[in-house]
């Protein structure tokens, strides 16, 4: 088992966080993706509609 390290969010580690959620985190096609930072705070209805919608809009038209 590997070490866990808890580390405050600091600049120099903002390209370990985005990789983590952008790449790691919701690689189990979780339908929580693509809002990491507000998707536990929603039902599931709101994140198919709300979230999937501005994603989809803000995405450039493309679905993933």
């Amino acid at each position: 088992m590997a070490d866990i390290i808890i580390k405050a969010l600091k600049s120099e580690l903002i390209e370990d966080y985005f990789d983590f959620f952008d790449n790691r985190a919701f690689s189990d096609g979780s339908p929580y993706y693509p809002c990491y930072c507000n998707a536990f705070n929603l039902s599931l209805d709101q994140i198919k509609t709300d979230l999937y919608t501005k994603a989809k809009k803000y995405s450039d038209g493309q679905d993933g």
